[in-house]
């Protein structure tokens, strides 16, 4: 005698939220300063700089590029979603004069 199935009634297995595509273009400093402005030759200067994740649902790992003139210095940080995160890098200056020393993202990936 041939077996049929009875579907007796469904139960929920529950829900699945498919999450959005990390943007690494939603990964952005939003500010950035250096730490004393004013020093002796030889002195330490700290540049930091902020970086915000505008992703919602994923974490980012970001490093920085701080460029002194022929000085560079990189510092990876990872930033929550929707958060941001502080980064920075020391630099020394043996000569009298000004120096601009600037930031950048050199990468970004999901953390």
């Amino acid at each position: 005698k041939p077996q049929t199935a009875v579907r007796v009634g469904m139960v929920d297995c529950g829900t699945v939220e498919v999450l959005a595509a990390f943007d690494s273009s939603a990964v952005t400093v939003s500010g950035c300063n250096v730490s004393p402005t004013d020093v002796s030759p030889g002195d330490t200067v700290t540049a930091s700089a902020s970086v915000q994740n505008n992703n919602a649902d994923s974490r980012a790992r970001v490093t920085l590029r701080f460029d002194a003139g022929n000085t560079t210095a990189t510092d990876t940080v990872t930033v929550r979603a929707g958060g941001s995160a502080t980064g920075s890098a020391d630099f020394q200056f043996t000569g009298a004069g000004n120096y601009s020393i600037d930031v950048s993202i050199q990468n970004v990936s999901e953390a």
